[in-house]
């Protein structure tokens, strides 16, 4: 499994009319219902951005790659056997390329309300973040509670694995927070970090049990 990261600001250099080029009918009709500037940046750079990795993985020009909506939400490669996850946080696009069906997400590091947001986590979750002693504590420990969860999410929506039935592998580039899901067995060496293209970052790698 590799993972690939690239910063929104870099893709500034290209127009939005540019960018919808990359687009197969089903996003031109999402991008349709999307007004906000700033969404529709990430959804033009989001889809390019996939084109042009799976393009790199599959030794195909970006504009060749087809991607079919699973749920009229969900891409995928219907004419290959390549799986792949995509997550967005502030400027940074995180996309995970496998072999296997697979959950990716990435979240930045932010204090919250976490009286209110704590119910969102598991009975054991909820004592764990009680615990943290401080805010700093609590918000890196909900964060990567949350990211878990979304890639598992992510990974239930393709195959049906839950949560308790998948493979976790997270960790934490500057102040994100990455996790993959994954229903096969993941480990330091089966995930290959990419970096981003310009900026220096490097990922510490977390162990890959959550609290259930």
């Amino acid at each position: 499994m590799e993972l690939f990261a690239t910063h929104i600001p870099l893709w500034d250099s290209l127009s939005e009319n540019t960018l919808k080029s990359f687009l197969d009918e089903s996003d031109l009709n999402r991008l349709t219902h999307v007004s906000h500037p700033k969404r529709r940046r990430e959804l033009l750079v989001g889809r390019a951005f996939i084109k042009y990795t799976l393009g790199d993985v599959l030794g195909k020009e970006a504009h060749h790659i087809k991607l079919t909506l699973k749920n009229d939400r969900i891409p995928y490669l219907a004419d290959s056997s390549v799986c792949f996850s995509l997550s967005h946080s502030g400027p940074i696009i995180l996309l995970a390329v496998s072999d296997h069906p697979v959950g990716v997400d990435i979240e930045q590091l932010k204090n919250h309300n976490f009286e209110r947001l704590k119910r969102l986590l598991a009975p054991a979750q909820q004592k764990t973040l009680h615990l943290c002693p401080t805010v700093q504590d609590k918000a890196a420990f909900f964060t990567r509670c949350w990211t878990m969860k979304e890639a598992a999410f992510k990974l239930d929506a393709i195959t049906g694995t839950s949560v308790l039935q998948a493979h976790f592998l997270s960790g934490r580039v500057d102040d994100f927070y990455i996790a993959v899901a994954a229903n096969v067995t993941l480990s330091e060496t089966s995930v290959q970090f990419k970096g981003i293209h310009g900026i220096n970052m490097n990922i510490v790698t977390l162990n890959d049990r959550i609290v259930s």
